[in-house]
């Protein structure tokens, strides 16, 4: 399990700048570790930041209720983008093989997609840029982060 301070650490490094073909920084704004519910529960910003806590904390709750799965972008005002991801920290297995799964026929995939939404082993992680950045770019930052966090934030439940 990941302490704070190496969250805080792997969140500053997803902000560091990308060499661009035509030498200039692509830098991204700020990243935000979300609860389930979409409220950042840690935040990392480069400074001067265009973005305020009050704005990160609008474009949060947008960016994961805008998750249907997955990962997706969003396009917020002022040419600022969020691309935000699910972390899955799930249960650590045991190896016990006291988990029974009952198939029962009908529209599983509805009651799938609506208990998703309830999961509380479930964060988010959300990624913002400006056009300097491309969205490409983005992707593999939040991908590397989302690993690293999966992995170390494995076992975290609310309680």
């Amino acid at each position: 399990m990941l302490q704070s301070k190496t969250i805080t650490k792997l969140l500053k490094q997803s902000l560091k700048p990308i060499p661009q073909q035509n030498e200039s920084l692509a830098q991204p704004l700020a990243v935000s570790l979300l609860s389930p519910e979409g409220i950042p529960l840690v935040t990392s910003t480069n400074t001067p930041s265009i973005l305020t806590n009050d704005t990160i904390k609008i474009y949060s709750l947008i960016a994961r209720h805008s998750l249907v799965s997955g990962w997706t972008i969003v396009q917020f005002e002022d040419g600022i983008k969020g691309i935000v991801s699910t972390i899955d920290c799930g249960r650590v297995d045991t190896g016990a093989s006291d988990a029974h799964i009952e198939i029962i026929p009908g529209s599983i995939t509805d009651d799938i997609e609506h208990d998703e939404d309830k999961r509380d082993d479930v964060l988010f992680v959300v990624l913002f840029y400006d056009s300097t950045v491309t969205d490409a770019v983005a992707k593999v930052k939040i991908d590397s982060l989302v690993g690293a966090l999966n992995d170390g934030l494995k076992g975290y439940l609310r309680s």
